[in-house]
């Protein structure tokens, strides 16, 4: 789905249903600056308590602002109702808006019971009054709608990479430890630590194991794309990295407001110690970490070319609406997290590039779409973004795959 900056919005989001629509919510928050997780579930003992279509996080010195949000095809039944209203006492910091999006025409006494339990009706008609003022101004319309429909293909590749994680057992099973477990863990050093600890133990190898488990080559699959069961396992592992950024800038949130270094010293190991310190030191900017992650990993295919380093950071400052020193100091965090040496760790710094490891094919791509778009890459300039020879278009027909439910590349308008 890609919305039209040409024709009436308003009508356009009217028709919007379905998954479609869970990828319009989430786009819209991201583009507001939002850190986005789709598809959630909450989970006791093996008994799922709830399940969340978006949830969005906004980290400021502070606090965390939490909304989450269900997207339905009909009317909410009483139980949805309740159901959904029970997050307000299981998370922890709890929700600060959540809301139902559904048909219109649900009943007064559905309408009532939310607003009795602390929830928000978002009859889908009414979106448009909720998205279409983001957009407004007719000279910066085109860019705004450009930039949400880069957010809505970043979430269409998310799920249709998801939906190929779940047809391989390991795969699945780290997706569900991500969207089941760990995403809601109260503790955000305790959520910070298990995330560590899956990462580099039970969940370490997640994209080897299953590209052995099926038969083909790891590496080939890296630089070929030539495995959707492969960029799945890929895109989970992706996903982990983006719940631990969000679980590190959590912890220093709790550091400041709450605990203080000496805490931080005996609470965390040298690894927190170390991300948590480095967030700390200039928190008016640095608490949009964890957005600028998404971002940057999603949009940019987690690459910075540096014969056009400049030019990429002061383009992701206008996007981001922040300065290039907060970009050069986003990368910094990501550097002194993830590199361990010269060739080791998940951030790598070559002689062309500093790119983060395993990040699936769509979204590097999609980094070279933009890239082009934005003026930064010649039509015949893609080896040092994509990690393969001028000729080799595996990588845009993997994108081509992901969005193919709504026309593949030549659908999108941006």
């Amino acid at each position: 789905m890609q919305l039209d900056a040409g024709t009436g919005l308003e009508n356009q989001l009217k028709k919007v249903t379905g998954s479609s629509l869970e990828d319009l919510v989430a786009a819209t928050l991201a583009f507001l600056g939002y850190t986005v997780l789709p598809d959630l579930v909450i989970e006791i003992d093996g008994d799922i308590i709830c399940q969340i279509d978006v949830f969005a996080s906004l980290q400021t010195p502070f606090q965390e602002s939490r909304l989450v949000f269900e997207c339905k095809g009909g009317h909410p039944s009483f139980e949805d109702i309740r159901s959904f209203a029970s997050l307000q006492k299981i998370l922890n910091p709890p929700p600060t808006k959540s809301i139902m999006v559904c048909k219109q025409g649900t009943k007064e006494n559905r309408k009532q019971l939310a607003e009795q339990l602390g929830l928000q009706i978002l009859e889908r008609q009414d979106l448009s009054r909720w998205i279409l003022p983001l957009l407004s101004g007719a000279a910066q319309r085109p860019e705004r709608v450009s930039s949400l429909n880069r957010w809505i293909t970043v979430f269409e590749i998310s799920r249709y990479l998801s939906s190929k994680s779940t047809k391989n057992k390991w795969s699945k099973a780290h997706l569900r430890f991500i969207s089941h477990e760990l995403w809601w863990i109260t503790d955000p050093i305790k959520q910070a630590r298990d995330s560590l600890a899956a990462a580099t133990k039970q969940y370490k190898y997640t994209s080897l194991t299953v590209a052995e488990d099926i038969g083909v080559s790891l590496p080939d699959c890296l630089a070929h794309a030539s495995s959707d069961i492969v960029e799945g396992a890929i895109h989970v592992e992706m996903l982990h990295r983006l719940v631990n950024m969000y679980a590190i800038t959590r912890s220093a949130l709790r550091m400041q407001s709450e605990l203080g270094r000496e805490s931080l010293l005996q609470e965390c190991g040298v690894y927190l110690q170390r991300a948590i310190n480095k967030i700390t030191e200039n928190p008016g900017i640095l608490f949009g970490f964890p957005r600028f992650f998404q971002y940057w990993l999603c949009i940019w295919g987690g690459v910075l070319r540096k014969a056009t380093r400049q030019d990429e950071i002061g383009r992701m400052a206008t996007e981001c609406s922040t300065t290039p020193e907060a970009i050069e100091s986003y990368l910094d965090i990501v550097s002194k997290v993830y590199k361990k040496g010269a060739r080791a760790g998940m951030f790598q710094v070559l002689e062309d590039k500093e790119f983060f490891k395993y990040v699936p094919a769509a979204y590097r791509a999609l980094g070279l779409l933009h890239r082009r778009k934005a003026g930064l890459m010649d039509e015949d300039d893609a080896a040092d973004c994509l990690f393969s020879a001028h000729e080799d278009t595996s990588y845009l027909e993997a994108l081509n795959r992901a969005l193919q439910s709504s026309g593949g590349i030549a659908s999108l308008r941006w």
